[in-house]
């Protein structure tokens, strides 16, 4: 997570090395979805933007857009790249 990402959900670069990670900006009853869309991209199917309703550290919600890509090495995903947006 860059800067602005860090400021826009409330986390400071500790919580990040502490092992925030995104389905900790994603609220509680999107992450089933978040869970599966995440295991799709992995594997190739359904790249793309997904709407989620975020989750600051404060508890405060905002309907956020996110758009993933696969990280690949050696033709093998090892990870997801995103962006984020705010779409309130």
């Amino acid at each position: 997570m860059n800067a602005a990402g860090l400021e826009a959900f409330g986390f400071s670069t500790e919580d990040i090395l502490n092992g925030v990670n995104l389905l900790d900006v994603i609220a509680p009853d999107d992450q089933p979805r978040a869970r599966e869309n995440i295991s799709k991209r992995l594997r190739g199917e359904d790249e793309g933007l997904t709407e989620y309703i975020a989750i600051r550290k404060d508890g405060l919600t905002f309907p956020m857009l996110i758009r993933t890509t696969r990280i690949l090495e050696g033709g093998e995903a090892i990870g997801l790249r995103g962006l984020a947006v705010d779409a309130s």
